[in-house]
């Protein structure tokens, strides 16, 4: 436990200690920083709008509508999940739209394949997990920005309520029993949302999330958004140690930003989702987090934050968690539509007396149109009793297990505003000695899958 808090401590204090450097250095970018949009290129000046209540999917027909944007001006890729940071350099594709005043924006990613995980845990099946985020934004003057954001799955459909194999993989419920070596489909409702950033001067903004189903400010960006997301259709397994809070039925969350420093605080629902995958619960505030985010360069977004789960478990109706992660996402663009985008994560959880950690590193070297390599490593703690093991292990004896991803996809060249793409992926898992006789020597998996996602960069309209 001495190890878990002092790392933990050694990462707060080094990330912290970058905010006043950053902060000096802020208004004295701010006039650069506010020409500039995605991937560093300036940004036109606005025009005017098209007539009251037209929309229309052409870029052509609508050359002059004014796009909106953060009163900061964030460049278009640095917002994630719920009010997370990317680097700027990410991509956000987007199909658009426009209606009046507003800008409609859809993005997401679909993947329909088989899943074979083998071993006596093991399972197999056709699967297809997906993931539809549509967004309505507009600028109210130069300093305010109003967001509607609205996440949906058709999971429990196209996945199935026991979730996809996956070998380690743990958390929540199917049947009032706990999933094991299986990822559960996430809700049909996984965001609804409300959202303003106000500047209060050149360099400095105050923002607003409030959500019946939400994401608070705690955690990386979910592993649904972040660059892998659009290769990879596999959870990671230590999802419930990192970023499982980014469903959450109840959310408020109030922050200060800089063009490099976003601190920001929640109160939320710590209960997970149920079984009942269409359903929204009602909005509790019994817990709460907080989180520091800092893009000290646009190839990078750092965060640390912390946060208090009140009994997020329905098997556990009495324990309460104490969460704290740590993540570096880094996007860096290369030449012929080509980027190379890496994530590490940490992620901790204090229950039960008990310090379980988990770590990630993924990472991949994308290409548009071409072949995309990816991989991912894990390490995590988990309990006997997360693992659902036989009564002949200790309930709370934990176990480090290890796991490791290889695939690649291959963009297909059909024309539209959809990009198509075809993959597989190898799974490896490293369990200890004492799990042996329950996976095997070695269990293992393969995935194969095709791939929808929009094609388009953000500020690109597609017919």
């Amino acid at each position: 436990m001495r190890a878990s808090v002092d790392l933990r401590s050694v990462l707060l204090i080094g990330l912290l200690a970058l905010v006043p450097r950053i902060a000096r250095s802020a208004p004295a970018a701010a006039d650069s920083m506010m020409h500039m949009g995605h991937q560093g290129s300036h940004v036109p000046a606005p025009a005017k709008r098209p007539a009251h209540g037209s929309h229309s999917m052409g870029a052509m027909e609508h050359p002059s509508h004014e796009m909106p944007s953060h009163p900061l001006g964030f460049a278009a890729g640095r917002e994630g999940s719920g009010t997370s940071w990317l680097p700027d350099h990410a991509h956000a594709r987007h199909l658009m739209t426009h209606m009046g005043a507003w800008t409609l924006m859809g993005h997401g990613t679909a993947f329909a394949g088989y899943d074979a995980m083998n071993g006596s845990r093991g399972d197999r099946r056709a699967f297809a997990p997906n993931m539809l985020m549509i967004m309505a934004e507009r600028n109210a003057g130069p300093r305010t920005r109003w967001r509607l954001a609205g996440m949906f799955s058709t999971d429990a459909a196209t996945v199935g309520g026991q979730g996809y194999p996956l070998l380690f993989q743990t958390g929540e419920t199917w049947n009032d029993a706990p999933l094991h070596d299986h990822q559960h489909p996430h809700n049909v409702f996984s965001e609804l949302s409300l959202s303003v950033a106000r500047a209060c001067s050149d360099w400095m903004a105050v923002t607003a999330y409030l959500a019946p189903v939400g994401e608070p400010a705690l955690g990386p960006p979910a592993y649904p958004h972040r660059p892998i997301a659009d290769y990879d259709p596999l959870s990671p397994i230590g999802h419930h140690w990192q970023d499982a809070t980014h469903i959450a039925y109840g959310v408020a969350t109030a922050g200060v930003q800089t063009r490099r420093i976003q601190v920001e605080g929640s109160l939320f629902n710590g209960r997970e989702p149920g079984e009942n995958r269409a359903e929204i619960q009602k909005p509790e505030f019994d817990s709460a987090s907080g989180r520091v985010s800092v893009n000290p360069v646009d190839d990078l977004a750092l965060q640390v934050s912390h946060g208090y789960l009140h009994r997020p478990e329905a098997l556990h109706p009495t324990e309460d968690v104490w969460r704290t992660t740590a993540s570096a996402v880094w996007v860096r663009p290369t030449r012929a539509a080509g980027r190379v985008e890496a994530s590490l994560v940490w992620g901790t959880n204090h229950e039960a007396g008990r310090n379980l950690d988990s770590w990630l590193v993924e990472g991949d070297w994308a290409h548009d149109h071409g072949w995309t390599p990816f991989a991912r490593f894990e390490s995590v703690d988990k309990g006997a009793e997360d693992l659902v093991l036989p009564a002949s292990y200790a309930p709370d004896q934990a176990f480090t297990l290890h796991q490791l991803t290889i695939g690649t996809t291959r963009e297909i060249p059909i024309a539209g505003a959809l990009s198509w793409a075809v993959g597989a992926q190898a799974v490896v898992g490293f369990a200890p000695e004492e799990l042996r006789g329950v996976y095997g020597k070695r269990p293992a998996g393969w995935i194969a899958f095709v791939r929808a996602r929009p094609g388009a960069t953000h500020g690109t309209m597609h017919p």
